[in-house]
Order: structure tokens, then C-alpha cells, then sequence
């Protein structure tokens, strides 16, 4: 059998966990805490079958801009890529501030309502209703500079 010669993993809420927790950046990090959300992991390609449902994506970010009330992020996770919109009065203000302080090819969680639109890239948005920054990337080389 294939999966016979790896490790055992326990799976909670669809991802694996091989370890209790990670030393990540001199923090104890533990991968797996949104992973009960309730709801589905999906694939950003897969979109057009969960219009109007609330997903959870994990990817990283390829770009974003903010307005300062409104935040487009756009988040790639081998698949595709989704515009993520983060209004500031629609998401705790925790998700807010990780959407501020993400940069450029960090790795993200983000959950949020998947809805059609044509002038989104993939033709989909992700309308948020919360985020996570799960590793920020720092100095990362081809990022334009402010």
C-alpha cells in the first residue's frame, strides 16, 4: 500500500498535524489553530461550484492594496488566484491588523463568502469575514519598495 510507508498523521478539520507545535521565528506557532473552522477547505479553481457559500483558502499573498477602510488582497494557493476584500467594519479588528501587516508571499488563511464577479481575476471574489497572517515573510527580494 502506498500511504503504509509514511509517518501516521492525525488529521483535525481537514489538515494534517504531525506535531503539537512548531518553533517558528523564536514562537511557538501551532499550524493547525484555524483549521476547525467550520468551514470547507476549497480550492480556489473550484469556485464556480461554491458561489454563495462561506470557504476557507489557504494560500499566500501575491499582492495587495488598501484604501484604508477597504482591503483587496489577492491570494494564490496553487491553484488560482482570488481577490480577497476585507472591509475594516466587516472583519475583528485582529484580522483587520493581520491584513494590514501581511506582506508580499507570507502564508495566509482566509475565510469569507465566495461571490461571481467578472472583473475579479478567476472571475470570483472572496468577500472575508476573517484572516490570518499564518507566517509573515520579511524582506522578501522582488517586492517593490515604498
Amino acid at each position: 500500500m502506498l500511504g503504509s510507508a509514511l509517518p501516521p498523521a492525525v488529521f483535525r478539520g481537514g489538515a494534517p498535524r504531525c506535531g503539537a507545535l512548531t518553533l517558528a521565528k523564536g514562537r511557538l506557532y501551532d499550524p493547525t489553530a484555524m483549521t476547525t473552522s467550520p468551514f470547507p477547505v476549497v480550492a480556489v479553481s473550484r469556485f464556480n461550484q461554491h458561489v454563495g457559500e462561506t470557504v476557507t483558502v489557504r494560500g499566500w499573498l501575491t499582492q495587495k492594496r488598501s484604501s484604508g477602510k477597504i482591503a483587496f488582497l489577492q491570494v494564490r494557493d496553487g491553484s488560482a488566484i482570488v481577490q480577497a476584500v476585507a472591509s475594516r467594519k466587516e472583519i475583528p479588528e485582529a484580522a483587520w491588523a493581520d491584513a494590514e501587516r501581511v506582506t508580499q508571499e507570507s502564508t495566509v488563511t482566509a475565510v469569507g463568502v465566495v461571490r461571481a464577479d467578472a472583473r475579479a481575476p478567476g472571475g470570483h471574489e472572496l468577500l472575508l469575514s476573517d484572516f490570518r497572517v499564518d507566517s509573515l515573510t520579511e524582506d522578501f527580494p522582488i517586492t517593490p519598495k515604498e
